[in-house]
């Protein structure tokens, strides 16, 4: 097969998709435009409500299972504590935050 028979195959099918996704966007335009304004607001008012019923049962769901102490417990063991100054000395900005050396 040549290269520059594959690169037309390639465009002819790019132009055929892109096209059909246009013509799928002006289908589905045309249909929601000819649904009369009242009944187009009572799909967009149900499908909010079902989008506020799932987001209340996903936060309640959680709330329910810390509460009921089925949470993860993340294990911190590998955090090491950074060394903080005494209150008494002074300290330069580079020894806390930009030095390669440890202060232990």
């Amino acid at each position: 097969m040549n290269i520059k028979s594959l690169k037309e195959k390639i465009g002819l099918l790019y132009n055929k998709v892109s096209c059909r996704k246009e013509s799928a966007v002006e289908y589905v335009r045309r249909k929601c435009d000819g649904i009369p304004p009242q009944k187009r607001f009572k799909v967009v008012a149900v499908a909010f409500a079902l989008f506020a019923l799932l987001a209340l049962f996903v936060f309640g769901k959680s709330m329910y299972n810390i509460y009921n102490g089925v949470h993860s417990n993340p294990d911190f063991g590998t955090i090491k504590q950074m060394p903080m100054p005494d209150k008494g000395d002074k300290t330069d900005s580079n020894i806390l935050y930009g030095s390669e050396d440890s202060m232990e």
